[in-house]
């Protein structure tokens, strides 16, 4: 139960991550950035275009995401795997780069 929930916190971490943050999603978050431009504050276009640039709002719909890729099966467990060993991974190299200042 414990390492279950452990899992899924660190996939979703890395999802939200990858949404919002990384620079292989950057391009579609300059266009959505673009499409939403002159909308405005608070209308569905630009708080579309907000939720993509914000982890903490990323998060919800990620954490749903990976609920739904849970819940699927196996091949959606591999998947949210896969997204918690990819977190892992950052958590100990960004220790490994604080450790060698």
């Amino acid at each position: 139960m414990i390492l279950e929930a452990a899992t899924i916190i660190a996939a979703t971490a890395r999802l939200s991550a990858l949404i919002a943050q990384d620079e292989i999603t950057e391009p579609i978050r300059q266009k959505v950035d673009q499409w939403a431009l002159d909308a405005p504050y608070g209308s569905p276009r630009e708080r579309v275009a907000y939720l993509l640039s914000c982890s903490r709002c990323s998060s919800i719909w990620a954490a749903g995401i990976v609920m739904a890729l849970w819940s699927s099966g196996n091949a959606g467990r591999a998947l949210v795997r896969l997204l918690a060993v990819s977190q892992s991974a950052l958590i100990v190299l960004d220790a490994q780069e604080r450790l060698a200042l």
